[in-house]
């Protein structure tokens, strides 16, 4: 006879079950598998009477706690029971998350919040907690939305599991939203974004997990219902104090959980009767053990792949690139080479990697132009000291002490240590007779040599206002590398713009500090499609001096 217990004469299938282990069973091209989302008492005080509630991700769930039924930590960890459920049997890169937390200022990812440093991109760089850059993380969904939409179904296909089906290693990434604390932090135009992803992103691939704020419970009430244990929907009151914007269009569409009886209920509608039942559930939570070595492992897969930001099929297009190739290529020389002086390895030269990169590299194992280029970058890397060899750096290659501290830096790509290097590196391999020689940093010099006439001023810029020194050096420094970022005429121009405002007013002798936070907000603003590949032209080298540079605007303070 069946059982429902996990076994081998299980009557349901072993995705129902929790993982004790990351398991990563998912393929390319097959249908997301189903998310565990509680456990429902479908004869309420009969301990034996229960079956798992699973859905397909079709629609959204919204959690609303209260202070007397359903504790708001309840929600939180259901919602991470659920994101850790689903990571556990998801391909690697095959999750996406962008995670808001307004409720508890990022803690409330509990144990997913490790991945700010594990790896970054699989949550969207971090838990986002301030109303700006909740505007922009919903704006970046809303576009890969509509980059799906026009880049694979194009018309041809229902959903994103129809497309994933054909598309085998150009099967996109299925994308959670995760939020804690609607509609708390959040503008109208915040809020409308999440409605259409709760409205409309099901058939895109993306859903959203949201845990509502319980100042916002009185909207909705259960009352009992006909029958003893179950519930029925009553007439709700304003909450005591929303937004100023709020109103009920701002109301997102899913399956909620509301609180009763002292405990959670979910409905249920059935298909023949469209009759709605209301009956109490079991929120499930892994142990915090297996949580957190299901989000180190899934981290730990994903971490030399394409990273989340960039599907298979973006990659494919991008590897065409030479500005994506050539940084990805150098990086790799570097941690190949650093890997093989660990295991007390002198290779002879680079032809060993050549022949090994495709395992890293996907472009080296199908390109015959691919040993020209390792030439040519094992002579850039000789050049710019990262390596000594000899042969122009072909024959013989040891790391220098600067390419065993890039080679350390292995959550950053090239791009970035080259930007954050304040070193000046000089090789000198002759005698030079016919100029200066600078070793170190030079910071605001002139100089001349072998000029008949020589002319020279230096204008030293406006003093800045005690407690604004960080932020002015931050955004000089974006200023001058503007021209990098291949931004469109009209965008570069309005980036130009706010950072310009920032300079004036940070050197004025008493900064408008609101003025200051909203020419922020606009800087970044102009930043992020470059980081999200999106401003015609930017390859992996604005890409990443994009991903620096809002870094640093992000966590710059005054």
């Amino acid at each position: 006879m069946g059982q429902v217990r996990p076994g081998p004469t299980s009557l349901l299938p072993s995705y129902v079950f929790p993982q004790d282990r990351y398991i990563g069973n998912g393929r390319y091209g097959e249908t997301q598998a189903c998310r565990w989302l509680m456990e429902l008492e479908v004869l309420p005080d009969r301990p034996w009477a229960f079956v798992p509630r699973i859905d397909r991700g079709e629609r959204s769930v919204v959690f609303q706690p209260d202070d007397q039924h359903f504790p708001v930590e309840a929600a939180c960890l259901a919602v991470q029971a659920v994101v850790i459920d689903q990571m556990s049997r998801a391909a690697p890169n095959m999750l996406r998350l962008t995670w808001i937390d307004t409720l508890h200022q990022g803690h409330g990812a509990g144990p997913l919040l490790d991945l700010v440093t594990t790896n970054a991109e699989a949550i969207d760089g971090q838990v986002w907690t301030q109303s700006d850059d909740i505007e922009q993380a919903l704006r970046r969904v809303a576009e890969r939305m509509a980059q799906i939409e026009q880049y694979c179904l194009r018309g041809r296909h229902v959903d994103l599991d129809d497309y994933n089906r054909q598309a085998g290693p150009l099967a996109e990434a299925r994308h959670v939203v995760v939020v804690s604390g609607y509609p708390r932090g959040f503008t109208a135009s915040s809020a409308e974004q999440l409605r259409r992803i709760t409205e409309s992103g099901s058939r895109l691939g993306v859903s959203a997990l949201v845990v509502m704020h319980p100042s916002m419970a009185s909207m909705a009430r259960l009352v009992d219902g006909p029958a003893p244990g179950y519930a029925r929907l009553g007439a709700g009151v304003t909450p005591p104090s929303p937004p100023s914007w709020w109103d009920n269009r701002h109301l997102l569409r899913g399956d909620y959980v509301l609180g009763h009886a002292g405990r959670p209920y979910t409905s249920v509608t059935s298909r023949n009767t469209a009759a709605t039942v209301w009956m109490p559930a079991r929120i499930r939570q892994p142990a915090a053990s297996t949580a957190s070595s299901i989000v180190a492992a899934y981290a730990s897969v994903t971490d030399r792949l394409p990273r989340s930001g960039t599907s298979a099929r973006k990659q494919a297009e991008q590897e065409l690139d030479p500005a994506v190739r050539t940084p990805a290529l150098r990086s790799a020389m570097i941690r190949w080479l650093y890997d093989q002086q660990v295991a007390g390895t002198a290779p002879a030269d680079w032809e060993t990697f050549v022949r090994t990169a495709s395992s890293s590299l996907r472009f080296m194992n199908r390109d015959p132009l691919a040993h020209d280029e390792v030439r040519r970058q094992a002579s850039y890397l000789y050049d710019e000291a990262y390596v000594d060899a000899a042969d122009d750096g072909w024959t013989s290659p040891r790391l220098t002490a600067r390419g065993h501290d890039r080679a350390l830096a292995r959550d950053n790509t090239l791009t970035d240590y080259l930007l954050s290097s304040s070193r000046t590196v000089v090789r000198m391999t002759e005698q030079n007779n016919y100029g200066p020689i600078i070793h170190g940093d030079l910071h605001g010099g002139q100089f001349a040599w072998q000029n008949n006439t020589v002319n020279q001023t230096q204008t030293n810029a406006p003093s800045v206002a005690p407690g604004y020194e960080s932020v002015a050096e931050v955004v000089a420094e974006v200023l001058a590398q503007l021209p990098q970022f291949a931004l469109p005429a009209e965008e570069a121009e309005g980036a130009r713009d706010s950072a310009n405002e920032i300079l004036t007013e940070t050197s004025s002798p008493a900064p408008d500090r609101s003025r200051v936070v909203r020419s922020l907000a606009a800087l970044k603003g102009f930043l992020l499609p470059v980081l999200n590949q999106a401003a015609a032209g930017a390859g992996a080298g604005a890409h990443d001096l994009a991903k620096t540079s809002l870094e640093r605007l992000q966590h710059v303070s005054f």
